[in-house]
């Protein structure tokens, strides 16, 4: 078994960077596109898909038109599309085997890509690289970039490009018979297609679950894999995994004894890819009908395909493919007898068999291999253990931020509560305050209202004091009146008995008036209350006369108002006044009404 399969990792490159195109008139429906393009993006979107179109009959032309993407995109400065017109020249470089001008146009664009931060377009670009280092027979670093690529197409969602690189990485694992991390790759790939519908790599995965089988020699399960791919690409069999599916088939069947299905199978892919000019499937087909007819012992038809395969080699300038076809050709000619011809590609097979990968050199990758997948297995596992203490760290800082920034709502919220109760308070004393001004106000009113009518009773009192006052000083009058008409019936010539019946009647009158005192007494206390029972607690020997005094000083009466009232002179209420101060104690120079006012 070959170290490795050339078509195979073309196939990986073309399925990672376009779709399949079955016929040349889809490039004629691009250019009729190309005309009625909206903006620059859309031209550059066209230009990509002529550039695709291409893929399997000129990577001259992928090239031509990945440089008019580069210019469009250079002209409009549009930096995604300047990485893409970089992948899709990498990609055609590396099918033309120049590593050199590969490596470099793939490791710009996946420079641009990382820089603008497109993590979906690094995955694909990154499987493209991987790709194009196998081709190269650098194992160790193919291996490197398809890991790249499957934590890049995670990371980012590219679900079509997980399931091709998953693929990539069981093919090689299969080519060193590692079949259990072979189908566990295979088994990532099944899942993701059926959970995302990933249709497009349906094929793709079929046909290396039938290398799968093979090489386990289950070759039922193989052919129902191969067929399954098959009839997938039956419409597309300009792809090369069409040819490869048939080829597989007509090994299984060689190797089972049906002859003439296998030969069948083969001029299938034969046909098939001269008619879409595959080279590398033409050499594939080529070696595997020049093996058949040597197998059979048909030496002219094994020279014949022999011939035709290693004019192919050469055309397509691959060492490998020529020491293949040198070799099978000295096997037919010495066959043959024809020993200056055997001899001859015997020599051509050893020139170019420095390069070929022989039993020593696989063994040596396979253990180079072991140790890259070892290796990087390792480092996945270090920066898985790096993101997990990362993400906890994360989420760590993510939670002290959030208790940072609750501590800050909490003191925030407690300064607004403050100064909410602050202000609540504030309202509260205003309300406080003008409820007390309120209640002052009413007290006031209530006051007012009250001094008003204590000042109407007081009023009311005084005007019957002073009608009290008025009917004493009428008795007295009259008592004066009766004193006169009494003297004057004691003149001569006086009608006595008349006049003491008028005297009678007056005395009478009078006598009722004496009530008054009584009243006026209880209208007077009602203004100065306990007046009487002070002034006897003052003095116990004031008499009625005296009391009658005060009283009427407390009215602030004048002498000659009091001294009508008791019928006296003046004279006799000053004498009066004088012994009521001696009776009450007071200093000649003491104010009388002064005391009465006090008590």
């Amino acid at each position: 078994m070959r170290v490795f399969n050339k078509t195979f990792f073309l196939s990986m490159l073309l399925i990672s960077t376009s779709v399949c195109f079955s016929q040349k008139s889809d490039t004629d429906t691009f250019f009729v596109k190309l005309k009625k393009a909206k903006d620059y993006k859309d031209s550059i979107n066209i230009y990509l898909d002529i550039a695709t179109s291409y893929y399997y009959t000129s990577q001259d032309k992928v090239i031509e038109y990945a440089e008019k993407v580069h210019e469009l995109s250079f002209k409009h400065n549009y930096i995604k599309g300047i990485a893409l017109s970089y992948n899709k020249k990498g990609v055609a470089y590396a099918q033309n085997l120049s590593f050199e001008k590969a490596f470099y146009n793939l490791n710009m664009a996946l420079d641009i890509m990382q820089k603008i931060s497109d993590d979906y377009e690094t995955a694909t670009i990154y499987n493209n690289i991987g790709s194009a280092y196998y081709l190269q027979t650098d194992i160790t670093k193919a291996v490197e970039y398809f890991f790249k690529s499957k934590e890049y197409s995670e990371k980012s969602n590219n679900y079509r490009m997980l399931t091709t690189t998953c693929i990539n990485i069981a093919r090689i694992y299969i080519n060193y018979n590692k079949f259990d991390e072979a189908y566990n790759y295979l088994n990532i790939a099944n899942e993701t297609i059926t959970k995302h519908n990933i249709k497009f790599n349906l094929g793709f995965y079929y046909h290396y679950l039938g290398d799968y089988y093979r090489l386990k020699n289950m070759f039922d399960e193989a052919l129902g894999s191969y067929n399954k791919c098959v009839d997938i690409y039956k419409n597309k069999a300009k792809d090369d995994l069409y040819y490869q599916a048939s080829v597989s088939i007509g090994q299984i069947l060689e190797k089972r004894g049906k002859l003439i299905e296998a030969l069948k199978c083969y001029q299938n892919s034969l046909d098939s890819t001269i008619k879409y000019k595959l080279k590398f499937g033409i050499a594939t087909s080529l070696e595997k009908l020049s093996n058949y007819y040597l197998n059979i012992k048909d030496y002219n038809n094994a020279i014949n395909f022999g011939n035709r395969y290693f004019e192919k080699a050469n055309e397509i300038r691959d060492n490998k493919e020529i020491s293949r076809a040198a070799l099978i050709l000295n096997k037919a000619y010495e066959n043959t007898g024809n020993k200056s011809e055997a001899y001859k590609y015997l020599k051509i097979f050893v020139e170019k068999s420095d390069d070929f990968s022989n039993d020593k050199v696989k063994k040596l990758n396979a253990l180079v291999f072991d140790k890259e997948i070892k290796r990087r297995e390792n480092e996945l596992l270090i920066e898985k253990q790096k993101k997990e203490i990362e993400a906890k760290e994360n989420r760590l800082k993510v939670i002290i931020l959030l208790l940072f920034f609750l501590t800050i709502i909490i003191i925030a919220a407690i300064a607004y509560y403050r100064q909410r109760l602050k202000m609540e308070r504030s309202k509260i004393q205003q309300i406080n305050l003008q409820l007390s001004q309120e209640r002052l106000k009413n007290e006031l009113e209530f006051e007012k209202r009250e001094t008003e009518k204590r000042e109407t009773e007081i009023n009311h009192i005084m005007q019957e004091l002073s009608t009290s006052t008025l009917h004493i000083v009428n008795k007295n009058e009259i008592l004066n009146d009766i004193k006169r008409k009494l003297e004057q019936s004691l003149e001569p010539k006086g009608n006595i008995s008349k006049t003491i019946r008028e005297l009678i009647k007056e005395i009478e009158f009078s006598t009722d008036m004496d009530k008054d005192w009584d009243n006026f007494k209880m209208h007077f206390e009602k203004v100065h209350v306990d007046f009487f029972k002070k002034l006897t607690s003052k003095c116990t020997q004031l008499t009625s006369v005296d009391l009658k005094l005060c009283s009427y000083l407390r009215l602030n009466l004048s002498t000659k108002e009091i001294a009508r009232i008791l019928s006296i002179s003046a004279e006799s209420v000053l004498t009066r006044k004088y012994r009521l101060k001696v009776k009450l104690g007071l200093k000649p120079s003491e104010d009388l009404l002064g005391f009465l006012c006090n008590l």
